[in-house]
């Protein structure tokens, strides 16, 4: 809740790396609990913002929603 609203976002997930091919949903704020059926778990290897982010070693931020499901 606090990252959230710390960088003035509406909604955030932390996921972390379970296995060296995934990362696993643990904690997320403003989704529906039935949205994320497909964030528990997520490869590595997927072109999520998530995955790219721990591929590169670095933050990506996606500005906008529009943006995210245009991904």
């Amino acid at each position: 809740r606090e990252g959230v609203r710390a960088v003035g976002a509406q909604a955030g997930a932390v996921l972390f790396r379970e296995a060296e091919d995934a990362l696993t949903l643990a904690a997320f704020e403003g989704y529906a609990p039935e949205s994320l059926a497909r964030w528990s778990r997520v490869p590595i290897v997927s072109g999520t913002p998530v995955a790219e982010a721990v591929r590169r070693g670095e933050v990506v931020w996606v500005p906008s929603r529009r943006e995210m499901l245009g991904r």
